[in-house]
């Protein structure tokens, strides 16, 4: 997370909508171009995610007393888990019911590839390994890893000040992506996809780091949204029709969204004026001393 926050491109929700419009586009130029030829936009882009990752690595690896090694195989391994962990372990609750062992293995297979283009060595890849390795890893960082920070609400840094606790920084930027995405898609709501995930991610976490208002339903129109979210989840996505359906109303919203992304990030910044999501120097400040 601090890497992410490091660049500045998180401090507000129009940032976000930026940063993760950008993500998204190179995520489907990788799925669809050859990652190898020297001349294809899938090779440009991941050279440019290389180059991202070198900037940050020696801006946060600069007069470093400690030992902590900011970028390193260690931690780009975590950087992967966002893509493919909890579709590795919850996949039926997230929708994948349809996908055969072997349409799982591809996707498996191209994060691999993924991770190898962007330097990750292969005893270090998330995906490397079989199916089952790759699921039981996943299955382990998310419950000896990430589970135990979401126990608390207000993980503190040196300063005791738990408006810069690394679990409310995070709730933070998630919530402000649901905000910038939501833009493109009304579906994409924050509360809904809290209070949904609830019922498989933190069903046997004894004291989360969730405030009730995070899943509360708001209203009437929340509550129809909701119901349709796990009819989607749990019913729909068991037919190939509806995950082709989704797919194309997705690629017709990026290509929206890409055609006027000026006017949206205007939106955003009159929605949100005022709203800084992480004040950037001052938590990567706090979170480095924290760690050293």
């Amino acid at each position: 997370m601090i890497p992410l926050i490091s660049t500045g491109k998180s401090k507000s929700v129009a940032h976000l909508f930026q940063r993760y419009l950008k993500t998204i586009d190179y995520i489907s130029i990788w799925f669809e171009l050859n990652p190898f030829d020297k001349q294809s936009k899938a090779y440009r882009t991941l050279s440019t995610i290389r180059q991202m990752h070198s900037k940050v690595s020696q801006k946060l690896n600069k007069n470093q007393t400690s030992r902590l090694i900011w970028m390193n195989q260690y931690r780009m391994y975590h950087g992967q888990f966002p893509f493919v962990g909890l579709f590795a372990i919850y996949p039926e609750q997230l929708g994948f019911n349809i996908l055969t062992p072997e349409e799982i293995h591809c996707i498996f297979h191209f994060w691999r590839t993924i991770g190898y283009c962007i330097g990750i060595d292969d005893q270090f890849n998330l995906c490397s390994g079989t199916d089952q390795e790759i699921i039981e890893i996943c299955r382990q960082i998310f419950q000896q890893e990430l589970l135990p920070t979401l126990t608390t609400l207000h993980q503190q840094s040196n300063d005791d000040d738990p408006n810069l606790s690394i679990t409310n920084t995070a709730r933070l930027m998630s919530k402000g992506l649901f905000q910038a995405l939501g833009i493109l898609e009304p579906f994409i709501n924050y509360n809904i996809m809290m209070r949904y995930a609830c019922k498989f991610v933190w069903k046997k976490i004894p004291t989360p780091a969730i405030d009730e208002d995070d899943i509360r339903l708001k209203n009437f129109p929340s509550r129809i949204h909701y119901i349709f979210t796990i009819v989607a989840y749990r019913f729909f996505s068991h037919f190939r029709w509806f995950h082709w359906l989704s797919s194309r109303w997705l690629e017709y919203r990026l290509k929206q969204a890409k055609k006027y992304c000026k006017y949206y990030i205007q939106c955003l910044e009159r929605m949100y004026p005022n709203d800084i999501v992480v004040d950037d120097d001052c938590i990567v400040d706090k979170f480095l001393n924290y760690f050293s």
